[in-house]
C-alpha cells in the first residue's frame, strides 16, 4: 500500500445517518433500565465535552442557532421523565437542530460496525496511537448492548442487508470523448472492491481524452479509497498541507495528544474565527503520495484531462478529496460548493457511561486556502455551477467549447 505522510487520522469516517437501523424485536438485547439521575449525569456529561472540545458552538450561535436554549429546553425534558426511557431519541433530535454539523451525532449500530471493524478487528491502522484510544473506547465493558459487535467476515450489516453499498458506474460521451466515472461512496469497506475501477472503464474506453469523477451525493468514508482507487492508478508524486486548529482539552489530548501542536497566538496570520472558537492549538498537516509505480492491476496509461463533479451532498473524505484536487491542481472541480468538513481527522467518541451510547464530533477545524472554516464554507469549485444546471452538463459544456 502507498505511505501517506500526515500528522493526522486519514480515515475520516462516512456520514452516516443519525438515526440506527431497528431490529426485529426477537433479535433486541434486553437492557436494564438507567434510572433518571444517571441520565441526567450523562446528558450533563456529554454537555461539558462538548464546550470543552467540540469547536463550532461559538459558530453555531453565530448562524442564529440558540445553543444554550437548546441545551436548557432538552434538559427540562428529561426532568419531566419524558426523555428518560429514551435518551438516544432525546440526543438524535437535539443533534439536529444543532444541524449535526461537523460529524455531530449519535453514534448508530450500523457506524459502530465501521468504527469497530476499522479500529479492532483490522490491523490497518494498528500502528496509529490513535487506534489505541478508539479500541479503549469501543471495547469498554460500558458500552450499550445495543451496539451489535459485528461477526468476523460478515458482509451483511445488522439488518440482514448488504452493507457494501452500491457499486461505481461508468458512462460514455462519444461527441466530447469523455468517461464519466460515478462514485457514490468512499467507505472504507469498498477499498478492496472498487480498487480497479478507473482501469476497469479505461480498458472500455482507451480513446478517452477527459475522465469525469462524479462525487456528487457522496458523504464521505475513507480516505484510502481516493488515494488508492482514484488517485494512485495515475501514478506521479503529491503534496499537500494545510492548518488544522483544534482545543487542547482532555480529550482532545487524550485522542490527539501524540501531534505536535504549537500555540495559535505565535501565528501572524492566523484566521481571526480561531479565536472566536477558542482555538488555541494549530499543526500543518501534510498529505504526501509519493512517487511509485501503481499496482499492474491498477495502473493506468492515458493523458486524458481530469474532471471532479461536486455538489453540497460531497462531505467529509469526499470533501478531502475535493480539496486535494483543488490544492493540487490533480482534477478541475466543476459543480456547486461542497460541504466541507474533510480538513481534519476521525470524529472522537465519546462513550456517556450510564447509558453506554456512544457520541461522535470532530475536534479540528480545518482552514481552507483563502483562510475560511472548511467545516462552514466546504471546497469552492473551479468551475461553478449557475442555477439548476448539472455539474456534469455544465462540465460536457466547458469540453465542448474547447473542441
Amino acid at each position: 500500500m502507498r505511505r501517506i505522510g500526515i500528522l493526522l487520522l486519514v480515515c475520516c469516517l462516512l456520514l452516516c445517518a443519525c438515526g440506527a437501523p431497528d431490529l426485529p424485536a426477537a433479535e433486541r438485547p434486553e437492557v436494564t433500565p438507567v434510572p433518571e439521575t444517571s441520565i441526567r449525569g450523562d446528558y450533563e456529561l456529554l454537555w461539558s465535552e462538548l464546550e470543552e472540545s467540540y469547536p463550532y458552538l461559538p459558530y453555531l450561535e453565530q448562524k442564529g442557532i440558540d445553543v444554550s436554549g437548546i441545551r436548557e429546553r432538552y434538559a427540562r425534558e428529561l426532568e419531566d421523565g419524558s426523555g428518560t426511557e429514551n435518551l438516544a431519541d432525546l440526543l438524535r433530535r437535539m443533534f439536529r437542530e444543532l444541524g449535526n454539523f461537523a460529524h455531530l451525532n449519535l453514534v448508530s449500530q450500523d457506524l459502530f460496525q465501521t468504527y469497530y471493524g476499522l479500529f479492532v478487528s483490522s490491523d490497518t491502522f494498528a500502528d496509529l496511537p490513535e487506534a489505541a484510544v478508539f479500541r479503549e473506547v469501543l471495547t469498554d465493558p460500558r458500552v450499550s448492548p445495543l451496539y451489535l459487535v459485528p461477526e468476523q467476515g460478515s458482509g451483511e450489516g445488522i439488518d440482514g442487508s448488504n452493507a457494501l453499498g452500491p457499486e461505481p458506474s461508468s458512462s460514455w460521451y462519444p461527441r466530447e470523448k469523455a468517461l464519466v466515472i460515478r462514485i457514490p461512496s468512499f467507505d472504507q469497506r469498498l477499498v478492496e472492491r472498487d480498487r480497479t475501477v478507473v482501469r476497469d472503464a479505461l480498458d472500455k474506453h482507451p480513446e478517452a481524452e477527459h475522465i469525469i469523477f462524479d462525487i456528487t451525493g457522496n458523504g464521505g468514508g475513507s480516505d484510502w479509497y481516493w488515494m488508492e482507487n482514484l488517485v494512485a492508478p495515475f501514478g506521479g508524486a503529491w503534496d499537500w498541507s494545510f492548518r488544522n486548529y483544534l482545543h487542547s482539552s482532555d480529550t482532545v489530548l487524550r485522542f490527539y495528544g501524540s501531534e505536535e501542536t504549537l500555540p495559535t497566538a505565535e501565528l501572524r496570520d492566523a484566521p481571526e474565527w480561531t479565536a472566536t472558537l477558542g482555538l488555541d492549538r494549530y499543526f500543518e498537516s501534510r498529505v504526501t503520495l509519493p512517487e511509485q509505480a501503481p499496482n499492474p492491476d491498477q495502473a493506468v496509461e492515458t493523458s486524458a484531462r481530469r474532471w471532479v463533479l461536486i455538489d453540497g451532498g460531497v462531505y467529509s473524505s469526499a470533501d478531502k478529496f475535493a480539496c486535494f484536487c483543488r490544492s493540487t491542481g490533480w482534477a478541475t472541480l466543476v459543480g456547486t460548493r461542497t460541504s466541507g468538513d474533510g480538513m481534519g481527522a476521525t470524529p472522537v467518541l465519546i462513550l456517556l457511561p450510564e447509558s453506554g451510547l456512544l457520541v461522535r464530533f470532530s475536534v479540528m477545524a480545518g482552514e481552507n486556502p483563502d483562510g475560511s472554516i472548511n467545516a462552514a464554507a466546504g471546497t469552492a469549485p473551479d468551475l461553478l455551477c449557475i442555477r439548476d444546471v448539472l455539474p456534469l452538463n455544465r462540465c460536457l459544456e466547458e469540453i465542448r467549447g474547447g473542441l
